[in-house]
């Protein structure tokens, strides 16, 4: 989604994707915070923006893909980042401290499939050398982190898939007016799903008016799929545990949103 929005003229990026400031420790945040305010384009800048952008290659393996992005220095411009791990891991107060006025874009998918991308993603993390983090193997620590779940314990991979847990702590601090919710399977035409063709259009319609920003046509950018890993089977006989684990959390979703997310089905 960052990337689609990207596209529009009055929008310029954070010159890292994912900076992951704010899951650092308070003092870091606060020592540091000019610093993470300098990752942004000053409204002097003049001269074109350098995005190093993660990608993944037809093989899943990791690269930085270099856009550029011009500047006109008469042209009104918004910006931000896309930290994947701030809905989860992110004290809400501490943003509000630095960025009171801050508006939220959340994104939301199925989340026994966002638990299965992730785990997936450490893997090759795991292959690439990146990281030392013993794994047992899919269902052993699904299996381990939903019995920790179950008893109030934070976990790393199926956690983040509660999300009424985080809506609820975020509502705290921030109203639901500042955000802006999309359900994954309506912006990308995933192969899981029918999906309306101007689906992913009239949500970024509705992006751009939530954060004031003018028409804009997306056109064929939102066919293109970014960051995408090669397609893996799903051990479907245990896709129901997990979907049953997450259908309480997803029914009191339903209610505190006001719309249908239809991952039960």
């Amino acid at each position: 989604m960052y990337r689609y929005l990207l596209e529009h003229p009055n929008v310029l990026p954070c010159k890292v994707k994912e900076p992951q400031f704010f899951t650092q420790h308070p003092l870091k945040v606060w020592w540091n915070i000019n610093q993470y305010f300098q990752l942004f384009p000053d409204p002097e800048d003049k001269e074109e923006i350098t995005l190093n952008w993660p990608e993944l290659d037809a093989s899943g393996a990791l690269y930085q893909e270099k856009i550029n992005y011009p500047v006109d220095p008469n042209q009104s411009y918004i910006t931000g980042e896309a930290s994947a791990n701030t809905f989860y891991q992110a004290k809400p107060a501490r943003i509000k401290r630095y960025l009171p006025d801050i508006k939220l874009v959340v994104m939301i998918r199925n989340p026994v499939d966002r638990a299965y991308s992730h785990y997936r993603m450490i893997q090759r993390f795991k292959e690439e050398g990146r990281l030392t983090r013993k794994l047992k193997g899919f269902e052993a620590d699904m299996m381990e982190e939903m019995n920790a779940a179950r008893t109030g314990k934070k976990t790393d991979f199926i956690g983040p898939g509660m999300y009424i847990e985080q809506f609820k702590k975020w509502t705290k601090v921030f109203p639901l007016e500042q955000m802006f919710v999309i359900r994954m399977e309506d912006l990308v035409n995933l192969p899981t799903e029918e999906v309306g063709a101007n689906k992913g259009e009239e949500i970024m319609t509705e992006l751009c008016k939530f954060l004031e920003l003018p028409p804009f046509d997306f056109g064929d950018i939102l066919k293109k799929r970014y960051n995408v890993a090669p397609v893996a089977s799903f051990p479907m006989h245990f896709r129901s545990d997990l979907a049953w684990f997450y259908r309480p959390y997803n029914l009191v979703l339903e209610d505190f949103l006001g719309r249908p997310l239809k991952w039960d089905q």
